[in-house]
């Protein structure tokens, strides 16, 4: 069953799915920092920022996922490519 997981589809461009995950893991690592960065000591004198920081805590949460689909989307992507290049070299 858990080997089925890592299967690739014929008919699903795993470069697309591999891009979209890594972006969604982008943003995640985005918000992680930019938390830390508006909450540092430096940046507490600043009103607008001691204002808006509630808003985007915790944030980066909803990305997390994205980071291991990333490198499931990434495995199943090279046995999807191996696949591909072994089928162009049987048929020339």
């Amino acid at each position: 069953m858990m080997k089925s997981i890592f299967e690739p589809k014929p008919d699903i461009n795993y470069n697309v799915i591999a891009l979209l995950y890594g972006i969604g893991s982008i943003l995640s690592l985005f918000f992680l920092c930019l938390e830390k960065y508006l909450g540092s000591e430096r940046m507490k004198d600043y009103e607008l920022v001691k204002e808006n920081i509630e808003h985007i805590e915790g944030i980066y949460v909803i990305f997390c996922p994205f980071i291991p689909c990333l490198f499931w989307s990434l495995i199943v992507r090279a046995k999807a490519m191996n696949g591909v290049i072994s089928e162009k070299s049987k048929s020339d």
